[in-house]
């Protein structure tokens, strides 16, 4: 029969490299005949001590030595693996010796035989006994104790369960009681707060009784001391978490918007889509989403445009120096009463506004209902009609107009004689009454519906929580 060895792969070497190590570590200690035994001691102390000792009593005798050999043995005695060290006490020197089974057995000697009062110096003549059996026997002792004690407790350990198991289920059944928490408060966001609180405060309360009934009340206050520091690092940590979050409670206590409200926050405009426990998340009229932070929304500048539905738009206009400016003033005020979608009340009205170096500023303004039309295109439909009235009353909208004159000749480029062109353009204005859609624009309100049909997504803002 051939034997076939495979080639030694990286996973192959790998195994053998790690057996060696494993086998090496578990067998060393057991390596020499089992029974057999090596001296650990070189007789003397080889501990390390900076400890000072006391001043030497002149008059040690043989009755102390005596007293001190039988303190020591009646020590031993009760210690598992000391029981076979022998113990030899000549002028206050201790000599210990015999089989310790561990290097943890053969310190702790040393150690309990230099606290004994009288003791002039511990010189060590133990051997490590390497019986497997003997040295196993103390380790299988207390796994053999651990299990009594851990059968003698599980009638507590299962009342302890039992007594968890019994309030996660009234938390349960606490926390489907939904209406109670409607009752409380109209905003579900806090309602869902407060009732997780309820249920959380209620499982912590069988934990504590389960503590107790195992006797583990000094645990229960390490793990509240822990949970309190782990609280507090955990808030400097997540400090803008944890801002944002108690900001989105405060916006839903006393909301400033509404879904599908005009808004404009820190330069950010856009309809109302949702209110998250982060951030507050807006539709842009371009058409993109814009999450602003719920703190950043809390401590800023709310401009809502929807709030109230009356809402004024103005623009300037230049007309000519030598232009009738209250017949200005009248034709635009006249221009937007009679354009659709400009309310009567409040009036529109018409100021000047400054005088330029080439015209006079003129300020036009008028207000629109934005439940029924569009701002933007009222405002737009009142800029086209005042440049039409303007044009049909022969009124110049002049660019600045820069001259040169040159000593003892006219204009510039002109001939002596010429007149300066008017700059009208030949344009037939359309009549005022030019029918064009100024209604209000449903496409955003379509997207922002279909957004907020979405069941998996959450919202804070509840209609029934007090408006500011």
């Amino acid at each position: 029969m051939k034997l076939v060895i495979p080639p030694l792969t990286h996973r192959y070497s790998f195994g053998l490299f790690l057996l060696f190590v494993v086998g090496t570590l578990v067998l060393t200690p057991v390596v020499p005949v089992f029974g057999q035994t090596d001296t650990i001691g070189n007789g003397a102390d080889d501990r390390t001590d900076d400890a000072p000792r006391g001043t030497i009593a002149l008059d040690i005798t043989p009755e102390d030595d005596q007293a001190i050999e039988n303190r020591l043995r009646e020590i031993f005695a009760n210690l598992d693996g000391l029981d076979q060290v022998s113990i030899d006490v000549t002028a206050g020197v201790v000599k210990i010796g015999g089989d310790v089974g561990s290097k943890h057995a053969r310190d702790q000697a040393l150690d309990l035989a230099d606290k004994v009062e009288g003791v002039v110096e511990v010189i060590d003549n133990t051997i490590s006994d390497r019986d497997l059996e003997r040295r196993l026997a103390p380790t299988v002792k207390r796994v053999t104790g651990w299990t009594t004690d851990f059968v003698g407790d599980l009638p507590i350990f299962l009342i302890a369960l039992l007594t968890i198991g019994i309030f996660w289920l009234i938390s349960r059944f606490v926390g489907s009681l939904g209406w109670v928490y409607d009752r409380l408060t109209p905003n579900a966001f806090i309602a869902k707060l407060v009732r997780q609180i309820v249920q959380g405060a209620i499982l912590v309360l069988g934990i504590v009784l389960a503590l107790s009934v195992l006797d583990a009340s000094g645990l229960v206050q390490t793990v509240l001391g822990a949970a309190g520091l782990l609280g507090l690092a955990l808030s400097f940590a997540l400090r803008d978490t944890v801002e944002n979050y108690i900001a989105s409670i405060l916006l839903s206590l006393r909301q400033p918007f509404q879904p599908n409200d005009e808004v404009l926050i820190e330069g950010h405009e856009g309809r109302i889509i949702r209110l998250t426990s982060r951030a507050t998340v807006i539709l842009t009229f371009d058409g993109n989403h814009v999450r602003i932070p719920n703190a950043t929304v809390f401590k800023g500048v709310i401009v809502n445009y929807t709030r109230k539905p009356q809402r004024r738009f103005d623009f300037t206009v230049g007309v000519d120096t030598g232009a009738d400016l209250l017949d200005a003033q009248q034709l635009a005020v006249e221009t937007l009463r009679a354009a659709n979608g400009v309310l009567d009340d409040p009036p529109p009205a018409s100021q000047i506004q400054a005088l330029g170096d080439s015209s006079v500023v003129m300020w036009i303004a008028g207000w629109v209902d934005q439940r029924e039309f569009d701002y933007r295109k009222v405002k737009s439909q009142a800029l086209r009609l005042v440049k039409e009235a303007f044009d049909q009353a022969d009124i110049e909208m002049p660019e600045p107009i820069y001259r040169l004159r040159i000593e003892g000749g006219g204009v510039l480029g002109l001939p002596e004689g010429t007149e300066k062109p008017s700059g009208k353009r030949g344009i037939t204005p359309r009549p005022v009454d030019a029918t064009i859609d100024i209604a209000r624009d449903a496409e955003l309100d379509e997207q922002i519906a279909e957004e907020r049909a979405d069941p998996a997504l959450p919202d804070l803002l509840d209609p029934r929580a007090p408006q500011e």
